[in-house]
Parts: C-alpha cells; structure tokens; sequence
C-alpha cells in the first residue's frame, strides 16, 4: 500500500516537471542572461578601477537571485511530497 501511494506521488512529480517544463527553461534562460551581464559588467568595471560605479551591480543581482529561487522552487516542493512519504511509513 506504501509503494502504491510513492508511485502515485512519483507520478505527480514527473506531471509537475512536465507541465512546468517551459517556465523552468525560461527561468533557466533569464537567468544564464542575467548572470553573464552582471558578470561581465562586473569585470569591465574592475578593469577600469571603477569601483563607485560597481556598487550598483550588487542592487541588480537581486533580480538573479530571484530567479535562482523561481527556478528551484518546484524541486522544493518536489521533495516535500518525497520527503512526507518517507515520514508516513516510520
């Protein structure tokens, strides 16, 4: 009964995974772009010793991070519904 109910939540997982399957590559794309501007920026500005102007790549790395998070939110509730399982057969 316990291998029935993991196959059922399995089979939930692999649904989430595929219908979120565009978002998590557009997130995944957003935030490539994102961290390969901040990063370039980033190392023009150090070059040219312009560390006043460096200060506000640190404010837009926010919207980096937010994606970052976007991105990993559904693995995290992926492994919540994992994880109870594993809480209601001990």
């Amino acid at each position: 009964m316990n291998d029935n109910k993991l196959n059922t939540r399995i089979e939930a997982i692999e649904k989430l995974i595929t219908i979120f399957k565009l978002e998590r590559m557009v997130h995944l794309v957003i935030t490539s772009i994102s961290a390969t501007i901040l990063l370039i920026c980033a190392i023009i500005l150090i070059f040219k010793k312009d560390f006043v102007t460096l200060v506000p790549i640190l404010g837009s790395s926010g919207f980096l991070v937010y994606s970052v998070n976007r991105l990993l939110h559904m693995w995290d509730q992926a492994f919540q519904m994992l994880f109870s399982i594993q809480d209601e057969q001990d």
